[in-house]
């Protein structure tokens, strides 16, 4: 099937390859926009665990073309002042051991010789790609966070076989973030000041909700737009008008959606952490039964204390963990 984007009223738009990092912050956009103006639908969130959040209720593409706008308004202020930043390159981009071959000799010790799975490696500025590998970081754990180096778990032959598993989990992995960080210091500077830059992480999540599909919903967006606002001064360095400008009634009604999406969706993970489920619905072989199981049990306790007719037809239809057509979305 023909894409609508091939249409002749569309091949105009820039698909690449892009020449320069401002072609790279914008095009996405701008092709998500005219795709819209065209052939955009009101649609229910794609992520189906936060359709409460929003009411159950067909969200207008109106509102993310209104987004993605505010966004065009910001680009070129994104671009950091380090030129250096902005070099193109290729990374690898899914980077843990399974993906990496080694060869170990008597001779030399251990020597990588191969680094597979690449079908998703984009090549974009170094800023953009920047970053610890989402299989090696470990992001949220206070030793790792203060980068200083773990200790060695204590007692591990006092604890129970389950205890010491996860003991040894989590020092295995505040041990591979450690050394990531401070070998990347030592050996590729430029990388480390890319993911040290205290933009970093607001430029990454710009770019990557700036130039996102149309799944029935812009909270993503919005939010982070309105945290450029907050810290405009720190983005230009002063002496620059911000564009983006929000009412106090668009903040609180976007604070009010944030606090029950957050909740949503903490909820949310809580229950696919309770039988095994992972990162967009991932689970191990050996625990698929269980899982299925669970849910379905999960969905009878759920009907059964639901108050209403209505309620009963929104955990029906909008059940998370059931098979869904996408059409709509694709």
């Amino acid at each position: 099937m023909s894409s609508p984007l091939l249409k002749p009223e569309t091949r105009d738009l820039n698909r690449g390859p892009y020449q320069s990092t401002g072609e790279v912050l914008t095009t996405a956009a701008h092709k998500e926009i005219a795709y819209l103006k065209k052939f955009g639908q009101p649609l229910l969130p794609f992520r189906r665990e936060k359709r409460p959040s929003y009411k159950y209720q067909l969200q207008s593409p109106s509102d993310y073309i209104d987004n993605l706008q505010r966004y065009l308004s910001i680009t070129s202020s994104l671009i950091p002042g380090d030129s250096a930043l902005s070099r193109f390159c290729i990374r690898h981009p899914d980077l843990h051991p399974d993906n990496i071959f080694v060869s170990r000799s008597p001779d030399s010790g251990c020597k990588i010789v191969s680094l597979f799975d690449w079908q998703h490696t984009s090549i974009l500025p170094m800023f953009i790609l920047a970053g610890i590998p989402q299989r090696l970081q470990n992001h949220g754990d206070g030793i790792s966070e203060s980068m200083t180096l773990p200790p060695r778990p204590e007692n591990l032959g006092e604890m129970s076989e389950a205890q010491r598993a996860n003991e040894e989990y989590k020092y295995s992995r505040r041990l591979i973030h450690y050394h990531y960080v401070t070998s990347t210091k030592e050996c590729n500077q430029l990388h480390y000041a890319a993911f040290t830059d205290p933009l970093y992480a607001l430029r990454g999540r710009l770019y990557l909700y700036g130039g996102s599909p149309w799944e029935g919903e812009t909270s993503e967006l919005k939010t982070v737009l309105i945290e450029a606002a907050k810290r405009w001064e720190g983005i230009t360095g002063g002496g620059v008008p911000c564009p983006l400008k929000f009412d106090a009634e668009e903040l609180r009604e976007m604070a009010e959606l944030d606090r029950s999406l957050s909740r949503t969706c903490r909820g949310f993970g809580i229950l696919e952490s309770m039988c095994g489920i992972g990162e967009e619905g991932w689970v191990l072989p050996g625990d698929y039964q269980k899982a299925v199981a669970f849910m379905k049990q999960l969905q009878k306790d759920w009907l059964a204390g639901a108050q209403s007719a209505q309620e009963r037809d929104e955990i029906t239809n909008h059940w998370p963990w059931d098979d869904m057509d996408e059409e709509m979305y694709l």
